[in-house]
């Protein structure tokens, strides 16, 4: 438990923080949701429908009440946009590390026109 009070998140993600001012290296689960959201990431940034090559960069996140915004730089074939991105909170059964009861896709929630070296900003 952080000094927050709060399991399962470092002090720097108390909700409603700012996000943390360095990016991350995106895993699994982040290059996972631009997958998910490949299509409509590339339709936002002007990428011919359905032929666009998106692939997360780095990102930052923000703890919430509901679950979690991800703000993540994505190059969509040669060109960079910030894509902000939220996750439902998975809901899970009673007790201390319950299996999740199901889990909900990630929800595009805007995006921006960025450049390689453009900071990822709360938007």
């Amino acid at each position: 438990i952080g000094s927050n009070g709060t399991a399962g998140f470092a002090d720097r993600d108390y909700f409603g923080a700012v996000p943390e001012n360095v990016p991350q290296a995106p895993g699994e689960d982040v290059q996972g949701f631009v997958a998910q959201l490949r299509a409509d990431i590339a339709g936002r940034a002007g990428a011919p429908p359905g032929h666009a090559a998106c692939a997360a960069v780095s990102y930052k996140r923000q703890a919430v009440p509901m679950g979690t915004n991800y703000f993540v730089k994505v190059k969509v074939d040669a060109a960079y946009v910030h894509a902000r991105i939220f996750k439902l909170m998975d809901s899970t059964g009673f007790g201390f590390g319950a299996a999740p009861l199901h889990s909900t896709p990630p929800q595009l929630h805007s995006v921006r026109q960025a450049t390689e070296a453009a900071e990822i900003q709360w938007f």
